[in-house]
């Protein structure tokens, strides 16, 4: 049990009269009014907060025991009776101890008071913390407090709280919104690539993360369909594939509608499979052949690209992740993670790992890799640093004992990893810590049919971002269990 104090060490006194068992330390981090006493303290667990008396009173204290007897600290000579027969949870006020009053002390909500030689205290009851709040100390749910969610501090703003997550809200729902093929954000806004359905198949759009009525950056255009969306800046990127003849790279301005142009030809005689950034530097994945790839790079400053993996025999997953000067993706035809960088002329290219079984959705958040391989049936998400150049990867989650159908896209904040799947028949948005344990609910999916699992997470600053299928323009579940779809977002623990 912690003991939260504005004042200096507190003695606990006359300790053999009163039962007192705890010497408290200073932990002071403010004060404020409560009632006829300040309270200082720092947040702390399901602890005790300190109720600190005035100046006159802390110079002599009077301790309260549960036994009602008061004892005058070490400046007095002799015990005092005016505290006979008070309850735990008095002080001694009128300036001095020996010869004054006591008063009750003032508790804040689901607390209850406690014996100190110093200070009035209080020990919060059992599923409560103590968190600060405006400087007071006060005696919270953190399961269900909206200011105190999950931990002190954790605010969700306009969010409920329940079972200490900052529950999801509705970032756009309703057209235009078919079903998602990419999605990434810049912290401020959503940008994303409509699939099919709605009638607004293949285009560019925006919106903000705290909703509204979104941009469409890019029409759809006649040489063909966008396919994946990238940002640097103000610069929305995106592929486009112009009937297997041509990958494309377009730009357009962020906020600016219809602004999308032609920047370069990433590759000709190709389709696109995936793309990533690092700030301004964009590399693609796309099918040379039935049976290889290449891995094509350029800027948004340059007029040209450059293949710089050609020719591979494989099959690269549908996602890439860029980081530490180089770009990773999955080969799900070998079963590797692979690399290139420029930043080392003896290895430009290479695997990360290998024997990683139909290794997809891959991810970074800068430090770690992260993918899953195996089939639903024994599907585990797997970890690797950053770093161009072979590794020993490790396993941060598997099935064991659950049933996944299936991983869609995975996210990481550095903190925790999250992933949309359906686990033992919930849809939902899973979380395992990125060091490893066992997965957790932390979003149910709005509709629970099969089909519908969460899909391209995102971390966009404080918050994930993520899109699900089902779902009609008013929040509900689609009356066909499939037309339509949401982007939603829950703020980050």
């Amino acid at each position: 049990m912690r003991a939260f104090s504005s004042g200096a060490i507190g003695l606990c006194v006359g300790i053999l009269f009163l039962g007192c068992t705890s010497i408290l330390g200073n932990f002071a981090t403010g004060t404020d009014t409560l009632g006829d006493a300040s309270v200082g303290g720092q947040s702390g667990g399901n602890g005790t907060v300190s109720v600190a008396a005035d100046a006159a009173a802390d110079a002599q204290s009077v301790a309260c025991g549960s036994d009602g007897g008061c004892a005058c600290d070490a400046s007095c000579t002799t015990l005092v009776g005016s505290c006979q027969g008070m309850a735990d949870g008095t002080r001694c006020t009128g300036g001095a101890c020996c010869g004054g009053t006591c008063a009750a002390c003032t508790i804040p909500a689901n607390a209850s008071p406690a014996c100190n030689a110093a200070a009035c205290m209080a020990n919060c009851n059992a599923g409560y913390k103590a968190c600060a709040d405006g400087g007071a100390m006060t005696c919270v749910d953190t399961a269900t407090d909206p200011s105190n969610c999950g931990a002190c501090g954790q605010q969700c703003g306009s969010a409920t709280c329940s079972g200490g997550f900052c529950q999801p809200t509705m970032v756009h729902a309703g057209s235009p919104l078919g079903t998602v093929q990419s999605l990434t954000c810049d912290g401020a806004n959503v940008y994303w690539v409509n699939g099919t359905g709605a009638g607004v198949d293949a285009t560019v759009y925006q919106v903000s993360l705290a909703g509204g009525f979104p941009i469409l950056l890019s029409p759809q255009s006649p040489t063909g369909p966008a396919v994946n969306v990238g940002v640097s800046g103000t610069s929305v990127a995106y592929t486009l594939d112009w009937g297997g003849e041509q990958v494309q790279l377009f730009t357009a301005t962020a906020g600016a509608a219809n602004s999308g142009a032609e920047l370069v030809v990433f590759y000709y005689g190709a389709q696109p499979v995936a793309m990533a950034n690092q700030g301004t530097t964009f590399y693609a994945a796309v099918n040379a052949s039935s049976t290889t790839y290449d891995i094509a790079q350029t800027t948004l400053s340059s007029s040209s690209a450059t293949t710089v993996v050609p020719g591979t025999s494989g099959q690269p997953g549908s996602t890439m992740a860029a980081a530490a000067n180089a770009v990773f993706w999955s080969d799900v035809a070998n079963d590797v993670v692979s690399f290139y960088t420029s930043a080392d002329p003896n290895m430009t290219t290479g695997n990360v790992s290998t024997g990683e079984t139909g290794a997809q959705s891959l991810t970074t958040d800068g430090a770690f890799l992260y993918w899953v391989v195996g089939p639903a049936s024994s599907s585990s998400l797997r970890k690797a640093a950053a770093h161009p150049a072979p590794q020993t990867a490790s396993t941060i989650a598997s099935v064991s004992g659950q049933t996944w159908t299936g991983v869609q896209m995975v996210a990481s904040s550095g903190t925790n990893v999250y992933w949309g799947d359906r686990v033992n028949g919930v849809s939902g948005v899973y979380t395992v810590p990125v060091g490893g344990g066992t997965p957790q609910l932390r979003a149910p999916a709005l509709s629970q049919a099969a089909a519908d699992v969460p899909s391209n997470l995102a971390i966009c600053g404080s918050s994930l971002v993520w899109f699900e299928a089902g779902v009609s323009a008013d929040g509900g579940v689609a009356a066909d269990g499939g037309a339509g779809g949401v982007i939603r977002s829950a703020l980050l623990p």
